[in-house]
């Protein structure tokens, strides 16, 4: 019926090229919308894409001209995994090569609206907040230059409980800790967010 073609550029150098698919919104836990269906593909170059599902042409009215940035405010990010629809916010994780230096990128956790692409909320695994209890779990001068600690891989939600499931991965650089000391929350662990706010409900490392 038809083809989309983002036109990423492969002679870049990215630490992986996969994609492991797209998402439809409405989901089954908005069964009675009668909105426009949407495809939403996620690149390794790090856009976000709102394509209509009947033509395959990108949503002017989501983000500019049908893409969000995803990498604008946080670095050279990836994305392999498709993004998390839970009602209308669309949930999305990043990709990185975090096993090169130290101070990588911000592994954040970002939510959007379907249907204009504006950001609602962002969560970073690595706490920031001295007024976080997860806070005290870094330890070393260093360990605030940390990044990394992104959900590279599948989010999953719960629509009945409003929760969506993010699995992190380890904090950079990822083969050495001896620069950020301690239990390292919420790095390396299944985390609950509440997806209205994008705050942990519960978190197992």
């Amino acid at each position: 019926k038809w083809v989309y073609d983002p036109k990423v550029d492969l002679r870049k150098d990215y630490s992986e090229i996969t994609s492991r698919g797209v998402s439809t919104w409405p989901g089954p836990d908005l069964p009675d919308h009668k909105g426009q269906r949407r495809i939403f593909s996620a690149t390794i170059d790090g856009r976000l894409i709102a394509l209509d599902a009947s033509t395959g042409k990108p949503i002017n009215q989501f983000g500019k001209n049908g893409v969000v940035d995803l990498r604008e405010g946080i670095g050279a990010i990836s994305v392999t995994s498709p993004p998390a629809i839970i009602g209308n916010t669309l949930v999305i994780g990043s990709s990185m090569g975090d096993n090169q230096r130290l101070n990588y990128e911000k592994g954040v956790v970002r939510a959007y609206d379907v249907l204009t692409g504006k950001l609602l909320w962002s969560w970073d695994p690595i706490p920031r907040d001295p007024s976080d209890d997860a806070y005290a779990t870094w330890q070393g001068e260093k360990a605030m230059l940390t990044g990394a600690a992104n959900a590279w891989s599948i989010l999953s939600t719960d629509p009945e409980r409003n929760l969506v499931f993010v699995p992190t991965s380890a904090p950079s650089p990822d083969y050495y800790g001896g620069e950020r000391k301690g239990q390292n929350l919420y790095a390396n662990s299944i985390v609950a967010l509440n997806a209205s706010t994008g705050k942990v409900v519960w978190y197992f490392q």
